[in-house]
Order: C-alpha cells, then sequence, then structure tokens
C-alpha cells in the first residue's frame, strides 16, 4: 500500500509538472503569435539543469526509435541546436525568430548588421549576467558582471594580457606543439583518435606557464604518467590534474555547487571534483601571496604570468586609491581565463586538424608561407615577431571558428521598456526584459556575406592578394581582414571583446606552424572506404556539433588520422 501511494505522488507530481508546462507553452506560443515575429517551438525549458545535463543522452535514445518525430525533436532540443543549425533556420523563417519554450520566449537574431547593431548599443543591449553566474564557482568574475562592477574587472584583467605575456605563450606552444608531435607521429596508437583529449593537453600545459609559470612535459593519452617529478613539480601537476577535472565536470559543479559534490553519497567522481575546486582555489591563493610578498619587498622583477601582472594591477590599484578585486575574485578571473581558454582553443585546434586531414591542398597552401618566413626548421630560434606574418595560418583559424565556433551565442537582455530593432529594414519591437541571442554560428554562414559556399571550409577566403607587394613578396603582398568585422566575430567587439583573444590567435598560429613544417596530417579510410569517402567524413563529423559547457565535435573519437612526414 505505501509503495502504491509512493508511485500515485510520484505520478501525480509528474502530471502536475506536464500540465504546468504545457500550459506555460501554451500562453508563450500565444505571445509568440502577438508579436507578429515568426516562431519555433521547443518543448524543453532553455536552462533546465535536468536537460542540460541528461537532454542529449535522452535523445541519443529516442533516435534509436523507428519514430518521424525524432529528428524533428532533436532538430531544436538538442543542447547546442543552434551550432547544427547555422544560418539554416533563418533561411526558413527570417534573419529574427522567437523560441517558444515552456520557461519563456528567446529572440534568437541571425543577420550580422543586426547583431553588430545590438553590440553597438550597449546601454540597451545588456549582457545577460545571469546565464553567466554559474561561473561563479569561486567568485564574481569579469564574465559574470556588467555596468560599474564589470569595468572593475576589466581595468586590472585586461592589463595582464601584454606582450611580454603573449610572447612567452608563443615560446611555450612552440615547445608543447614539439611535445604533442613526437607523441603522435612516435608513441601514439595508429590512427589517432585522441585529438581533442590531447590538445586539451596541449592547451592546459601552455596555460600553465602563461598563467602560472609552470611548464610541463607533454605527457598523451597512452603514456604513463610520470613518475621522477621533484616536490615542487609535483605540487604544480596537482595543480593541472585539479583543474582538468574541473573542467572535465564543470556542468555538475555549476549546476549543483562544489559543496553538495563534497557529500559522501555523492559518486566519488563527483566528490573528486568538489574537492578539485578547493584545490585549485588553495594553489592560486598560493601563488598570490607569494607575488604579493615580492611586491611588498620591493622587487620589480616577475615573471609576466597572468597571475603575477593581475596581482601587480590590483596593487597599483590599491596605491592609487581605487577599488580593486579581491584575492577570491582573482581567483574567479583565474578560472574564467583557464575555462575560456583551455577548452575553446583545443575544440578549435581538433577541429582545425581534422578539417586539414579533409583538405589536404590548405596544408600545402599554408606550408608555403611558413617556409617562407621560417626557413630555419629549429623552432626554438623562431621569433615571436613572426607570428603578425603568418597570415594563411590566421586565416585556417578564422575559417574553422567560422564554421564551429565554441561558444556560438552573443547573449544579451533588453531593458525594461519595450525597445526597437531593425532587422533587414524591418522594424521590430523588442518586449521588456528579453532575453536576445546573437547567433555567431547563423552570421558567420550568412549567404549574404560568405556567398553560395558558407559550408564550405575554405581558408583563403580570408586572404585578399595584390598585384604585388613593393619588395616583389607575394606572401606581403597578402592581407587578412581584422578579427573583428561586421560579418565575422570570433572574438566579440568592443570593450567586449574577449581579452585573451590575441592569447589564442598565438597560441593557435605557434603550433599550426609547428605540425605543418615538415609534417602532413591525413584522414585515415575505414574498412571499404576510399581516400576521398574518409574526407568527406571527416568534414561531415567536424560539422555534427554537440554542447556540453561549451560546443564540441559530437564523436571526435571517429576522426582517426595520422601524421606523416612530408
Amino acid at each position: 500500500m505505501n509503495l502504491f501511494k509512493a508511485s500515485s505522488i510520484i505520478g501525480l507530481l509528474f502530471l502536475f509538472i506536464a500540465v504546468r508546462y504545457a500550459f506555460a507553452l501554451l500562453m508563450n506560443i500565444r505571445a509568440a503569435k502577438k508579436s507578429g515575429m515568426p516562431y519555433v517551438v521547443r518543448l524543453t525549458p532553455s536552462g533546465n539543469p535536468f536537460w542540460m545535463i541528461f537532454g542529449n543522452k535522452i535523445i541519443a535514445l529516442l533516435e534509436r526509435l523507428p519514430f518521424r518525430w525524432v529528428g524533428q525533436f532533436k532538430r531544436f532540443n538538442l543542447h547546442g541546436w543552434e551550432a547544427n543549425e547555422r544560418h539554416r533556420m533563418y533561411e526558413e523563417h527570417g534573419d529574427i525568430v522567437l523560441i517558444v519554450t515552456p520557461k519563456g520566449n528567446l529572440i534568437y537574431v541571425g543577420d550580422p548588421v543586426a547583431i553588430t547593431e545590438i553590440l553597438r548599443r550597449k546601454d540597451e543591449f545588456r549582457r545577460n549576467t545571469k546565464s553567466r553566474k554559474m561561473l561563479d564557482i569561486f567568485d564574481k568574475s569579469l564574465t559574470s558582471t556588467d555596468g560599474p562592477e564589470w569595468q572593475r574587472h576589466r581595468k586590472v584583467t585586461a592589463t595582464s594580457f601584454t606582450e611580454k605575456n603573449t610572447e612567452l605563450v608563443w615560446v611555450e606552444s612552440l615547445k608543447q606543439a614539439q611535445g604533442m608531435l613526437e607523441y603522435w607521429t612516435q608513441r601514439a596508437t595508429a590512427p589517432i583518435r585522441s585529438l581533442q583529449l590531447d590538445t586539451q593537453t596541449f592547451t592546459t600545459n601552455v596555460l600553465a606557464a602563461a598563467m602560472l609559470s609552470k611548464p610541463y612535459k607533454f605527457v598523451g593519452k597512452e603514456d604513463p604518467p610520470p613518475t621522477d617529478d621533484s616536490e615542487e613539480e609535483k605540487i604544480a601537476y596537482e595543480y593541472r590534474e585539479a583543474l582538468s577535472v574541473i573542467l572535465e565536470n564543470v556542468i555538475a559543479i555549476m549546476v549543483l555547487g562544489k559543496k553538495v559534490l563534497q557529500k559522501k553519497w555523492m559518486p566519488v567522481k563527483l566528490q573528486k571534483a568538489g574537492a578539485a575546486v578547493e584545490r585549485f582555489r588553495d594553489y592560486a591563493e598560493t601563488l598570490i601571496e607569494d607575488e604579493k610578498a615580492r611586491i611588498q619587498s620591493g622587487s620589480q622583477q616577475t615573471v609576466p604570468t597572468l597571475v603575477n601582472l593581475m596581482v601587480r594591477a590590483c596593487a597599483s590599484e590599491v596605491k592609487s586609491g581605487t577599488k580593486t578585486l579581491t584575492e577570491s575574485e582573482i581567483v574567479s578571473n583565474l578560472f574564467v581565463y583557464a575555462f575560456a581558454g583551455r577548452d575553446t582553443t583545443a575544440i578549435t585546434l581538433s577541429h582545425m586538424i581534422v578539417f586539414m586531414a579533409a583538405h589536404p591542398e590548405i596544408q600545402d597552401w599554408a606550408r608555403e608561407e611558413i617556409h617562407h618566413y621560417l626557413p630555419d626548421q629549429d623552432s626554438s630560434t623562431w621569433e615571436y615577431a613572426k607570428f603578425a606574418k603568418l597570415k594563411r595560418c590566421l586565416a585556417v583559424m578564422y575559417e574553422t571558428l567560422r564554421l564551429c565556433h565554441p561558444s556560438v551565442l552573443l547573449l544579451k537582455v533588453t531593458p525594461p521598456h519595450p525597445i526597437n530593432l531593425d532587422v533587414n529594414g524591418k522594424s521590430h519591437l523588442i518586449p521588456a526584459n528579453s532575453a536576445i541571442h546573437g547567433s555567431l554560428s547563423a552570421m558567420h554562414t550568412h549567404p549574404d556575406f560568405y556567398g553560395p559556399d558558407p559550408l564550405s571550409w575554405r581558408p583563403s577566403r580570408f586572404i585578399t592578394a595584390t598585384e604585388k607587394s613593393e619588395s616583389g613578396d607575394i606572401f606581403a603582398a597578402e592581407t587578412i581582414p581584422a578579427d573583428t568585422t561586421v560579418d565575422f566575430l570570433a572574438w566579440s567587439s568592443g570593450p567586449r571583446a574577449c581579452p585573451g583573444k590575441k592569447f589564442a590567435q598565438v597560441e593557435v598560429v605557434a603550433v599550426l606552424a609547428k605540425m605543418l613544417y615538415e609534417h602532413r596530417v591525413e584522414a585515415v579510410p575505414e574498412p571499404g572506404e576510399s581516400v576521398l569517402d574518409a574526407q568527406n567524413r571527416l568534414h561531415g563529423l567536424c560539422m555534427t556539433v554537440e554542447q556540453k559547457a561549451i560546443f564540441n565535435m559530437k564523436e571526435p573519437h571517429k576522426a582517426g588520422v595520422r601524421w606523416v612526414k612530408c
């Protein structure tokens, strides 16, 4: 009887939730019709923690069922659907579309001109800080604040990305690329299927050097862990391991919080994630205190790491009588740097490598430029100044981000009163307190800006060649547009632009130059496939994305590649 009562109560609870969601959905459909905007219905609530964690797994199970409706359900309910839609939804409905959900209606914009206008009107279209507060694992940060509070964070954090720090990134990226290439060509099992995991190791190591001045040997997925480290190195590896655990479990940490994760009744894996949060905090605070001690001693000498530069910027603010960041806010911003810099760059690198394997002619095109500007094969002699010369390499990064950006949406909210927004010459009245999403995946594949082949991976589209330069150098005659234009916003724009964009650009260009100098990457055919079939399959794998914490290649393990000497 008790079991019957319990099951009845649970059943009634689910029925109540279903009725409530259905009623809310109907009301929101009614509001969408009244707005006059084209709309699409999404059955699952956006931002629902349960759906964020389990939604894609549920859809994967549904796909095994022989029902036609599953495909349409997946189209807008998959966590990360925006990346796969690219410009398709906007071609069907127009460049502004309402997404109707049980939790509320979201406005999506796919027109580059309108998105640029949204970014320009920063006082009307403000940052959606509510959606970013989940990143406040340690404290408030640059990404979760707005107004004067954001300016306080921005003033300090922006000063940490200096040319000296970026030069450190260049040197360390070349070292790590050498280690990663040696692993792929000498020790990894062929075909290589661990690109995303290995590039995560690469970006974690570069971050460790540039953020905390801790060098690491590159250790591939199949390598045994190092055993002959000093005590200092072991502590440093604990930091890297803690950061890796946090980033691998970041959704659970953001949804549940570190205190819940540390409960004994939680799964062991999640308990470790909760403990990793505390280890990262302790380690970062130790480094902060070390730098404070150097400042107090009057030392002007410091390694130009992000943590050291941020601590010195805070000290300078205090001396001038300005309110600055607390220690926990410094830790929080360091975490945001790691969150934003590790996986975004690793995902971009893995996409880039798979795209190059699918399009080998691009490797030859980029290698011509690399050999022209870097004639010495010893990468330890490559000067940081050469980065600005490698425009084709940067174009490969641009094109990869254009098609497969790891952070697809620019999230904004409107003020507590209606405002107008022009899209393609038509004025739309945007309701008060609306969530409005600028879609990078849509604007970056808009046919009006990217022609008849917007879904083709063609880095040369970013290179413009004049007839000849004054010196007769054909490579010097080539130009590449700025990393922010009306139709290309891979790092956003204006004061809200990603402060670490040059950090990422230098990191990716360095690794590409090292990888392609003497090697090429090839698609490995599956049984029964031709080389062309394998290349086409790899291109398709790149274009199929799902969202975890950010937007990843859905099945990177299926992209088997090999590196061979040219």
